[in-house]
C-alpha cells in the first residue's frame, strides 16, 4: 500500500472473510486494498465483510472501491457487507453516496457477523 496510509488485516470466520482496514482510504491505496480483500476470499467464502470501524478518512476512490467490490462479488455469487460505527467520521460520506442503502451496513463487526449468519 502506498505510504502506509492504511493497514489491512484479513481473517476468515467460517464463510465470512473480515477485511479490517484502519487509517485512510484514498486514490493512492483504494484499488490495492480492494484487490487484496478479494484475493483473500478464495472459493469457500460467501461474504466479504469490510470492517471500516477504524477508518479515519475516505474519499471518492474508497466509495468507488465499495461499489466495485459489490459488483465483483455479486458476479461470483458472493455478498459484500460493511461494518462502520454510528459515530465514525466516515459515515456521513457513506450515507451521502448511498452506500448503506446499497450494501448491508452494521454498526460493528460483531453485529455484522451475527446479522449475516442469522
Amino acid at each position: 500500500m502506498s505510504a502506509q496510509l492504511a493497514q489491512l488485516e484479513l481473517r476468515r470466520d467460517d464463510s465470512i472473510v473480515v477485511a479490517s482496514i484502519s487509517g485512510e482510504i484514498d486514490m493512492s491505496n483504494a484499488s490495492d486494498l480492494g484487490g487484496a480483500a478479494v484475493a483473500a476470499l478464495g472459493t469457500q467464502s460467501a461474504v466479504l465483510l469490510l470492517d471500516l470501524t477504524a477508518v479515519t478518512y475516505l474519499d471518492s476512490a474508497a466509495i468507488h472501491m465499495i461499489y466495485e467490490l459489490r459488483e465483483r462479488l455479486a458476479g461470483r455469487g458472493m455478498r459484500l457487507a460493511i461494518a462502520v460505527a454510528e459515530t465514525a467520521p466516515t459515515l456521513p460520506a457513506l450515507r451521502l453516496t448511498g452506500v448503506p442503502e446499497s450494501v448491508p451496513t452494521f454498526p460493528s463487526v460483531e453485529a455484522a457477523e451475527e446479522g449475516l449468519r442469522g
